[in-house]
């Protein structure tokens, strides 16, 4: 009966160790995420000739492209994509019956997915992915929205590029496409490699996980020919900071609710996306689609006369420190320097500080010279700007 007992113990406890190994074991199969990429290896199978190759699983849109037996350091295979650079996409393709929907990538709104891939490349380029999303009904597809990331590459080798993406919510959106678009670089041998593109969904059921902030509020648009100016509602909570993507270029860890986009050009159309942050988290977007101002005079008019729309037109100044913004300058690279009182003076971040003083005004003399090439040139004299002292 001795030897039973411990017998009978030995079972219980083998039973307990295949329990525990079962939970662990379900842990990991839970938190291992499924990549929503097709084929993203690109170890598949390949179709069609030496100038019209194709992988598995994607489309290919205007590209010159090909297998190649060269791997990422992440690679489990041997294959990669290698793409001229001389413009096209490659898209995930539609495996319907139909075989007509762009959306083939089935999502979430207000989840976070997380996006990798490998790229090497000879030439200095600047990659665009593109996220088109849709609500997909039965016999329609609705575009709803468009997430679009910018990865800079240089010529140095393998390299991962990482990006989160949030599904916004309150647009009732299902599915997305996913496009890479290929560089238009027409340089001699100039080759973009890709490979291991994984996009799979974050965890949320994390009770640590912050919520998302609100979207900034009130958020208001003043367009230049320059520059937007955007303006939110201020938060009290000294936790959030802002986002804010526009013409592929990220302004993050903004603590002001408001921020001044600048390098742009007259009379084009920008999509400004701004978002709220905290703890590493990002709110919704508040996004909106801008249109800069057009040049007052054409760039050839010889009535043409470069302006800082900056300076009052009374002749003042609000404060010691003027931002040079200008209108009607054709030549955003143009020579410009300044003087102050008679005295040459470098401004810093396209900002010049007129020096500290005592009362409330001081009137100041300020020469500018602009130069902008082709017999294109000025000098703007404000013989008494008067500037306010804050």
């Amino acid at each position: 009966m001795k030897e039973k007992s411990i017998i009978t113990h030995y079972s219980t406890t083998s039973m307990f160790v295949l329990f525990i190994l079962f939970c662990f074991s379900g842990m990991s199969s839970t938190y291992a995420q499924e990549n929503l990429i097709d084929n993203g290896d690109f170890e598949g199978n390949w179709s069609g000739s030496m100038f019209d190759r194709k992988p598995a699983g994607w489309n290919v849109n205007g590209a010159s492209i090909a297998d190649r037996k060269e791997n990422c350091p992440e690679g489990n295979g041997q294959t990669c994509l290698m793409a001229y650079l001389n413009g096209g996409s490659i898209s995930q393709s539609d495996k319907s019956a139909d075989g007509w929907r762009t959306g083939v990538i089935d999502v979430e709104e207000g989840v976070t997915y997380h996006l990798s891939l490998w790229c090497k490349t000879n030439v200095n380029i600047s990659l665009g992915v593109i996220f088109n999303l849709h609500q997909k009904t039965i016999d329609d597809e609705i575009y709803k929205d468009r997430i679009e990331c910018r990865f800079d590459l240089t010529s140095n080798g393998w390299v991962k590029m990482e990006k989160d993406i949030i599904i916004p919510t309150g647009k009732n959106i299902n599915v997305t496409s996913f496009s890479i678009s290929i560089p238009s670089k027409y340089t001699s041998g100039g080759e973009l490699l890709i490979d291991n593109i994984s996009l799979t969904k974050k965890q949320t059921d994390n009770p640590n996980v912050d919520t998302k902030p609100e979207r900034p509020k009130n958020v208001k648009y003043t367009p230049y020919q320059r520059e937007i100016t955007v303006k939110w509602s201020a938060t009290e909570d000294k936790e959030i900071t802002y986002e804010i993507q526009a013409n592929g270029k990220t302004y993050s860890d903004l603590k002001s609710n408001m921020f001044t986009i600048e390098d742009l050009s007259p009379h084009q159309m920008y999509k400004v996306q701004i978002f709220a942050v905290k703890n590493g988290v990002k709110s919704d977007e508040e996004s909106q689609n801008i249109l800069t101002q057009d040049y007052e005079k054409s760039k050839e008019s010889d009535e043409r006369i470069p302006y800082l729309y900056t300076i009052e037109k009374n002749g003042s100044c609000k404060g010691r420190f003027l931002k040079l913004y200008y209108n009607d300058l054709a030549n955003p690279n143009a020579i410009i320097t300044y003087k102050l009182d008679g005295k040459s003076i470098t401004p810093k971040n396209r900002i010049l500080e007129f020096p500290a003083f005592e009362g409330n005004y001081k009137r100041f003399m300020l020469e500018i010279h602009i130069d902008e090439g082709n017999d294109y040139e000025w000098d703007i004299i404000y013989n008494e700007l008067s500037v306010q002292n804050f």
